[in-house]
């Protein structure tokens, strides 16, 4: 079995096996689903473009597993949320 980072490197054409690289593309994998900001830096011509899109990408594709799993549930907590609001706008 492929590890998520051998993934990542097969699917975005990386060539290159050092730990540096790896523990950046590991990185980049755990933070993917976290909302927060992300500064990325390093020399000139070492590829920081690419981890922008990576992290972009498979952020979107883990919320839409998160939305595909939870959908019910959100579906469920919308409504009861929706008809307690309404309830207490009739007091």
């Amino acid at each position: 079995a492929k590890s998520p980072v051998q993934d990542i490197k097969q699917r975005y054409n990386i060539v290159g096996n050092c730990d540096e690289l790896n523990r950046a593309l590991d990185t980049a994998l755990k933070i993917a689903p976290v909302d927060l900001s992300v500064l990325i830096i390093g020399e000139n011509g070492v590829g920081k473009e690419i981890f922008p899109r990576i992290i972009q990408i498979i952020a979107v594709e883990r919320r839409k597993i998160i939305f595909k799993k939870y959908d019910i549930s959100f579906d469920f907590s919308l409504k009861y949320w929706s008809e307690k609001l309404n309830s207490l706008e009739k007091l």
